[in-house]
């Protein structure tokens, strides 16, 4: 309380003391002794009212010690069980959280992780993949500066490599070692390099990566196998110093279809690990390519992310070419691309109207509308000579394929003619123009169908940034590549609209996720988010059924199929209470990343926590670590003091002493008839 309040505070204390004493001493007729307790009532009514006048504040003081959070960060990867860690690590983690001087110096926190953090604290050593760099990244963004013990064998399936990466808010991390820092003898085949397409008749490329890990001279041999036939060996010989040999094989693709190969290096004398000599895989042999002209008169960036994009699946075949190549050549191409076409395409676009051919045509400021208007049937835009900066929107009722929304708002917006857009076929709107923050009607991205003919429209140029953006974004650029694929898939095919349609791969690898996908339309190929869909799967070999729900991820429905174990299936999918499926086959390839470890990465344990300023200990070492962490002045609780200032009138008490003082005296009163 300042001085001034203190004085307010004293002169109204002899104001309410004047008042009660003028009005019971002096200006009163009674003598008795109760007017000292109606005096003393009074004085405190008109007191309590002086000090809500003044109102004068209060400081408050409060003292609490701030512990630093520990972070105990639990690898839940098959892994830790594989190298019979599991044991160990459950030891630990008990001494940790049961140790009381730990628990008094710090807040314990307990996460668990395989290639995520797990929202379950209960550890079952299932995790199929490993990603250490993400968890610790996402660990440190919540605990800042905090220590991580990071209970880890340190083996990594994916992701950024962790050793290099420290974590952005600065927390230490201290790796508490599982597993033997000894590499036995041991022989494996670390990657393998294989297209997911062949084309029959055709030799595939097939590169394996095999290394060697002893201290003596040793042979063996690699063998390669379609079913029970060894289509390719070769024999290797190892050495300490020649550890680690390429080998690229090519290998025949005789007939179509999916062909389930396996590599296999025969062990050595006293291997312990034979899991990780032998990799599964897949190719899909083909005996046809889907050819794709891309038809341009200007050199643009577009047309190579177009042809890396569309080329990502090997299935696929982009042709460069000028608008004056010869007519007669696009009747070998399943899709024709017209970027951004002018008065050059006269003669083509006229054979294309005369073939029906499937068309993809793009649009931009360098397109001549006045020419394209004219000489194509499908939309017709007026030309004003002005660009607009066009965002892409999705739209929710597109329902010529299953799309994904690959981040459409987070793209960067493509170069779009302005003027009045009218399409003058059987269209369906895939993505709308934002202007200025604006969603307009204009359509961006448009698929149509007309008689026989299919075709693709998109109202811009500089989709080129749209796959750097992705790769931005994501990593890689398999998201927009898949998108792009999309698309030429629907405009090279003759398929009907179905009301059901799904998506999937014809095979997986067991350490990946295996999800279907589907999108349901009512009568009305209006895609409908309310039906009820489901998946049944059958084992082809030991014909088990299962049944899985498909839920509903933005405007698809998604079936996660990952806990199948490796095996030959096919599926049904199937709204409820309509009389409508559609089928397909998959293929599980057997692979399990987290069985190919031998020890513990203590290499990169070591980096790590060299690189966050932590340090590495083994599980007999966990007295030393506690020691430290105890002493560290980094770690050491910190005693924040809290200053509240807080005015009187917020004291509801002084509220109530007026209350209940005005009420005794008018009872007292009361009761002696002075009232």
């Amino acid at each position: 309380m300042t001085t001034e309040n203190l004085l307010w505070v004293i002169f109204g204390a002899v104001i309410a003391l004047a008042v009660t004493t003028f009005m019971y001493f002096f200006d009163s007729k009674r003598k008795d002794k109760k007017r000292w307790w109606f005096a003393i009532l009074r004085f405190l009514t008109l007191f309590a009212g002086t000090l809500l006048l003044v109102n004068p504040k209060f400081k408050s003081v409060t003292y609490e010690v701030e512990r630093q959070s520990l972070v105990v960060a639990i690898d839940n990867s098959a892994s830790i069980k594989e190298l019979k860690q599991d044991a160990a690590q459950k030891r630990l983690v008990d001494d940790l959280f049961n140790d009381k001087d730990i628990a008094e110096r710090f807040q314990l926190r307990k996460h668990i992780f395989d290639r995520t953090l797990l929202q379950d604290t209960s550890i079952s050593h299932i995790g199929a993949q490993t990603n250490i760099q993400r968890s610790l990244n996402a660990l440190a963004g919540i605990y800042k500066q905090s220590p991580i013990l990071l209970l880890s064998d340190g083996n990594q399936t994916f992701g950024s490599d962790y050793s290099y990466v420290s974590p952005s808010e600065g927390s230490p991390v201290f790796p508490l070692v599982l597993g033997d820092s000894i590499q036995p003898v041991d022989v494996a085949i670390s990657r393998l390099n294989a297209n997911r397409y062949a084309f029959l008749k055709n030799s595939f490329p097939v590169e394996l990566i095999v290394n060697y890990n002893g201290h003596t001279a040793q042979r063996s041999r690699l063998v390669v196998k379609n079913g029970n036939t060894t289509v390719y060996s070769k024999d290797l010989l190892f050495s300490p110093t020649q550890n680690s040999t390429i080998v690229e094989a090519q290998i025949q693709a005789n007939r179509a279809g999916l062909q389930r190969l396996s590599a296999t290096v025969l062990p050595l004398q006293n291997e312990k690990n034979v899991e990780n000599n032998t990799r599964y895989f897949a190719v899909e042999v083909v005996d046809q390519q889907t050819k794709v002209a891309l038809i341009s008169d200007i050199s643009h960036p577009d047309l190579g992310a177009f042809k890396e994009a569309i080329e990502s699946n090997e299935q696929r075949q982009v042709s460069i070419m000028e608008p004056t190549s010869k007519s007669a050549e696009m009747a070998e191409y399943d899709v024709v691309m017209l970027y951004q076409p002018n008065s050059t395409f006269k003669t083509l676009i006229g054979e294309l109207k005369r073939t029906k051919q499937n068309v993809f045509i793009i649009s931009g400021p360098n397109t001549d509308l006045s020419f394209l208007n004219r000489n194509q049937p499908f939309f017709e835009q007026r030309y004003t000579g002005q660009t607009d900066n066009a965002l892409p929107v999705l739209s929710k009722t597109f329902n010529s394929f299953l799309v994904a929304d690959i981040g459409f708002d987070q793209l960067p917006p493509l170069r779009s003619e302005f003027g009045d857009l009218r399409i003058e076929v059987t269209n369906d709107v895939l993505l709308y123009k934002s202007i200025n923050g604006i969603t307009t009607k204009d359509p961006l991205l448009v698929t149509f169908e007309e008689q026989d003919q299919r075709g693709v429209l998109l109202f811009g140029e500089g989709i080129w940034r749209w796959r750097m953006q992705s790769f931005v974004d994501k990593g890689d650029f398999q998201e927009f590549d898949a998108f792009i694929g999309k698309l030429i898939q629907y405009a090279s095919s003759s398929t009907k609209k179905a009301r059901l349609s799904i998506d999937h791969k014809t095979f997986y690898y067991g350490s990946n996720d295996v999800t279907i996908s589907a999108q349901f339309f009512d009568k009305n190929f209006v895609f409908n988010p309310n039906t009820k869909l489901d998946v049944t799967i059958v084992n082809k070999e030991t014909h088990e059924r299962l049944q899985f729900p498909m839920l509903l991820k933005n405007n698809q429905f998604v079936a996660d199929l990952s806990s199948l174990s490796a095996g030959s299936y096919r599926f049904t999918v199937r709204p409820e209470n309509e009389n409508i499926s559609r089928s397909g086959n998959f293929e599980v390839i057997p692979f399990d990343i987290e069985r190919q470890f031998l020890s513990a990465d203590v290499t990169k344990l070591k980096q790590l926590a060299t690189n966050t300023g932590g340090s590495m200990f083994f599980p007999a070492e966990i007295d030393t670590l506690k020691t430290l962490l105890m002493t560290d002045d980094r770690f050491t609780p910190i005693q924040k003091a809290s200053e509240n200032i807080v005015p009187l009138i917020a004291w509801r008490w002084l509220l109530a002493i007026m209350a209940l003082s005005l009420a005794i005296e008018w009872f007292l009163r009361k009761y002696n008839g002075l009232i």
